[in-house]
């Protein structure tokens, strides 16, 4: 393992690329996909869109794992 770290890396998101990323990196990791509407925003870019997505992932999952370091993507 690359990084270590005592605390638990939670990824809030079950798409494939980021999950691939992280293992790339041989990171330990775990998934939690977050239960939130995708559909994007009225006159809502591709970059405001991931952002808003990748934050609201994050912060769904979150209160799940109070110690953990969660990452929204």
């Amino acid at each position: 393992m690359i990084f270590s770290s005592e605390r638990e890396l939670v990824l809030a998101s079950g798409w494939r690329y980021p999950k691939a990323l992280l293992e790339q990196l041989r990171l330990r990791f775990s998934v939690c996909s977050a239960d939130i509407d995708e559909a994007p925003l009225p006159a809502e870019g591709p970059v405001a869109l991931a952002t808003r997505l990748a934050r609201h992932k994050a912060r769904a999952v979150a209160p799940k794992y109070p110690a953990a370091l969660v990452i929204g993507s």
